[in-house]
């Protein structure tokens, strides 16, 4: 993110460039949400908050996660709080994606958060704190929400507002730039223009 970008030290004299990690659009898109609960099991009328937890409880911040989605369920019947805690196979994400309404994010740093472009590319709404680039990365984006506070409070308020009128983000229109073939042709890009890639065609990656 350009806030790790600030705080290095070598970009005073030295080509730097600032990359969002890339997303598979291939394996993360839009499913049937239906046919996405009843393959987990889960009932057509929950409302179901994602958390990735990344077994890093100590950046993700479990807690406020957790604070938050108990304030919502004071408002919010049939809330199901469903915790990627890295035992889900990689492959299975996408699917816990789709059946679900809400990506909550709370984590104390991050740089380009994997977890949120891949919430756009499957059309869920991401309600987040405000870090890394999390806000770039959602500007324009349809029924998201990006809070400055670490308040449970302030946060379960914007998760409600999504989750009492539960629809799909338009995060797959914005997110043709963050595929993975995509980050990896403007960094060839880059090294080349930095000298570190000979100049003619283009090199083929398998990616």
């Amino acid at each position: 993110s350009g806030e790790i970008r600030s705080k290095v030290w070598a970009r005073r004299w030295r080509p730097t460039i600032v990359l969002p990690t890339g997303v598979d659009l291939r394996l993360f898109k839009p499913m049937n949400r239906d046919e996405a609960r009843a393959k987990l099991g889960y009932g057509p009328d929950e409302r179901v908050v994602l958390f990735n937890d990344g077994r890093n409880p100590e950046v993700k911040d479990p807690a406020l996660a957790l604070a938050t989605v108990e304030m919502a369920k004071t408002k919010i019947a049939h809330l199901r709080f469903v915790v990627l805690n890295g035992m889900v196979r990689p492959e299975d994400v996408p699917l816990y994606m789709n059946a679900a309404d809400a990506l909550l994010l709370t984590s104390r740093t991050e740089g380009s958060p994997t977890v949120v472009q891949e919430a756009m590319a499957c059309n869920l709404p991401v309600v987040s704190v405000d870090v890394g680039d999390v806000r770039e990365r959602l500007e324009g984006v349809q029924h998201c929400a990006v809070v400055r506070s670490r308040e449970p409070a302030v946060l379960a308020a914007e998760l409600m507002k999504v989750l009492e009128n539960p629809r799909r983000s338009d995060g797959r229109t914005h997110v043709s730039a963050l595929g993975i073939r995509a980050i990896a042709v403007r960094l060839v890009e880059f090294y080349r223009a930095a000298g570190g890639f000979p100049s003619g065609p283009q090199p083929k990656t398998v990616l």
